[in-house]
């Protein structure tokens, strides 16, 4: 997967929402991992490469709400791409 978008935990309405997005392996190149909206249960599980693709401040910004990141058992390489 690759791209300069972000992944976004939560790009909804305002309703609560219950996320989990999983990395297995590969390469995963986006500007940032974020949370629009923090209401529900949002998880991101590192379990590979995270690649960061453009000039951001904070490539992993998961606010204030119940969004948590959790690395597997491959372990989590977040490479800055030079930026």
């Amino acid at each position: 997967m690759g791209g300069s978008g972000v992944v976004d935990l939560h790009q909804g309405n305002g309703s609560p929402v219950y996320n989990t997005f999983n990395l297995n392996g590969g390469t995963l190149t986006v500007s940032g991992v974020t949370v629009a909206n923090t209401l529900g249960t949002l998880v991101f599980n590192f379990n590979g490469e995270a690649e960061g693709h453009g000039d951001t401040a904070s490539f992993v910004s998961l606010g204030s709400g119940s969004a948590v990141a959790n690395v597997r058992n491959a372990g989590a390489l977040i490479d800055d791409g030079g930026f």
